[in-house]
């Protein structure tokens, strides 16, 4: 999944990106923060820097191993450094089946 983000400010900002698994739903059954080891993810780069007024982007892949649950995964992309531009991630589900 490709990730582009946009300034309007005047300033320079480096961005890291994260991800953490927020929820699952399995059976019907939301459960949040929950344990789950059955996927692996990446960014490329796994940070990014955007000039004034610009944008930039990076690819989010995530891989569900052959062990993972057969569920609903919602995850939280996280942006590093939110102090300097106030953005604290967004929220992406993906639906897991194997």
């Amino acid at each position: 999944m490709n990730l582009t983000v946009n300034s309007y400010a005047d300033k320079e900002f480096t961005i890291p990106f994260s991800l953490e698994l927020f929820s699952i739903f399995r059976d019907g059954v939301q459960e949040t923060n929950p344990n789950v080891s059955g996927f692996d993810y990446w960014f490329e780069p796994s940070s990014i820097t955007i000039a004034p007024s610009g944008s930039n982007s990076t690819t989010l892949a995530v891989k569900f191993l052959s062990d993972a649950d057969i569920a609903e995964y919602d995850f939280r992309i996280k942006t590093g450094n939110s102090a300097e531009h106030h953005v604290g991630g967004t929220m992406l589900r993906i639906q897991a089946y194997c």
